[in-house]
């Protein structure tokens, strides 16, 4: 038997970045509203999160409401360098 299609899909893994908690896949554990499980007051948004859908522009939305959930208001340099900001 020859098959008609081969479908090839990515493992997907997250960064398991040091200092910060993650799940068995590496992805950052965040709530809701993309605060880490964990650590109060420290949020994230992405695809290094454990939300579901992987996708810029739902990224990038996501990267929008940590701000105004943060008791300053405001974003970490190091948090604006990495995501282009």
């Amino acid at each position: 038997m020859r098959p008609g299609r081969v479908v090839a899909l990515a493992l997907l893994e997250g960064p398991r970045i040091a200092g910060l908690p993650s799940d068995a896949q590496g992805f950052i554990p965040v709530t809701e509203l993309g605060e880490l499980r964990g650590l109060d007051g420290v949020y994230a948004a992405g695809d290094a999160t454990a939300y579901p859908i992987k996708h810029g522009g739902v990224a990038a939305q996501k990267a929008d409401v940590a701000p105004r959930r943060s008791p300053r208001g405001r974003v970490s340099r190091a948090t604006r360098s990495r995501c282009g900001r």
